[in-house]
């Protein structure tokens, strides 16, 4: 049987080499894993990803070795060792001390296993002694140690929130994601999908905001789910199926979705419109347009065509030939930090600059797609004002045709009543929500 804790070693240890954590996990999480250990080891992986500037933070105060001088082995397995004994409540502190040592005695020298061995050991007895920095006299650096976040992160966010709402924000990115479905309108309803999972031993709770989401757990294979497999329901986030809900498709529109893979918010809008209409589904890379066509093929909708198309470059032939277009553009994903931790450590503050050349751009382009009087929906998974409001506003001066679209008759009635004039977007926080971080915007153009 393999060693949970090794295996957790093999992804992190990739994950530092450039793999996203996701692809990792589901390389080394093979079928022969129980289901038990399949949790341990995500767990791991996740919590030490997460909380990795805390506990680099904690070696530094227990070692007089320089982190960047430690192989990955040693620094991984005292990750994990630190984890264990700080932030996991049911692992003992002699388990996480020994099993590190353990491990690290097949893959490293002896000066190595007795290194980690002392400063496992000299924390377990220590912990109580930590010290972080005063949240009264260093702020910045009390919420990026404490709560484990860059320090850029924490300084951009607290000019732009304060204090407590981004220690509330951090705090709220850091707890673990719950899985959310969306229910398939076109194939059950909400009473017999309920009862199906639970027949499939899945814990079910009703979606916070919208009819059509669950919140399941007790999954441990979600893929492998008969209940999946025929189509009943989509893993998607309510903040993203509250995307969907705003453009106001109806049964008979033509809709774009500009950036559709890997099929979540196509395959909502198409429930929303009775799988009665058509939508056009595009992505840059041919690989994902298959994900849309085999998500689309599994959820029962037949009226998405999904093609390969750069959003970027305009396609002539469409100008002014859709009723409603939606732009989930590419961002710095900041909004969804609980569910893809990489992201406190793989973005710089440089990436938002860039990537907001390009929704600019794909904004533009895509613009012009819209029939006149008909909707266009721009969303994000970002927090940030210059991914979503502020680059609404600049689009807004330079075009003339568009206005800003009343959204609250879209979405759920609890969040349409926190909005305020002109009514034309919403930005979700999961402090706030306890949903993934979005912004959704809805434009109309105007004119004969």
């Amino acid at each position: 049987m393999k060693n949970a804790r090794e295996v957790a070693l093999k992804v992190l240890i990739e994950t530092e080499r450039g793999s996203f954590s996701n692809l990792a996990l589901n390389k080394y999480l093979t079928p022969d894993i129980p289901a038990k250990d399949r949790a341990f080891i995500t767990e791991l992986v996740y919590g030490v990803i997460k909380y990795r500037l805390l506990l680099d933070y904690i070696i530094s105060q227990f070692s007089n070795k320089e982190i960047a001088k430690m192989t990955e082995v040693v620094l991984n397995a005292l990750r994990m060792g630190i984890y264990q004994m700080i932030l996991m409540d049911k692992v003992p502190i002699f388990a996480a001390v020994n099993e590190s040592v353990d491990m690290v005695k097949k893959l490293e020298n002896p000066g190595a296993v007795r290194f980690v061995n002392a400063v496992l050991r000299n924390i377990g007895r220590k912990r109580q002694n930590i010290t972080y920095p005063e949240p009264a006299c260093r702020p910045q650096d009390y919420l990026s140690v404490y709560y484990s976040f860059p320090r850029w992160m924490v300084e951009r966010w607290m000019e732009l929130f304060g204090f407590d709402f981004t220690r509330d924000l951090c705090d709220a990115f850091n707890r673990k994601s719950r899985v959310c479905i969306r229910m398939n309108t076109l194939k059950t309803n909400r009473k017999e999908l309920e009862s199906i999972l639970k027949n499939e031993g899945i814990g079910v709770q009703y979606g916070l905001w919208l009819e059509e989401a669950f919140y399941i757990e007790g999954v441990p294979q979600l893929k492998q789910l008969k209940s999946f497999l025929d189509g009943l329901f989509q893993p998607q986030d309510e903040s993203s199926m509250i995307a969907s809900r705003a453009l106001g498709a109806a049964r008979g529109d033509r809709v774009l979705d500009v950036a559709a893979a890997p099929g979540g918010k196509t395959t909502h809008i198409a429930e929303i419109m009775g799988n009665i209409g058509e939508i056009v589904a595009w992505d840059i890379h041919p690989h994902r347009v298959k994900l849309i066509k085999e998500t689309c093929r599994r959820l029962g909708v037949n009226i998405v065509e999904a093609r390969v198309w750069d959003s970027r470059i305009l396609d002539e032939q469409n100008i002014e030939k859709f009723d409603r277009v939606l732009v989930d553009a590419p961002c710095s994903g900041l909004g969804v930090i609980r569910r893809k931790p990489d992201i406190k450590w793989s973005k710089k503050p440089e990436d938002i600059a860039a990537l907001n050349l390009i929704q600019q751009n794909v904004l533009q382009v895509c613009s012009q797609y819209v029939k006149k009087g008909g909707i266009l929906v721009y969303s994000t998974c970002s927090i940030e004002p210059a991914e979503n409001q502020l680059l609404i506003e600049k689009f807004l001066e330079k075009n003339q045709d568009f206005v800003y679209d009343d959204i609250r008759p879209y979405i759920p009635g609890k969040l349409a009543g926190d909005l305020e004039p002109p009514y034309g977007w919403i930005q979700l926080y999961p402090n706030i929500h306890d949903v993934d971080g979005f912004f959704v915007s809805r434009l109309k153009r105007v004119g004969k």
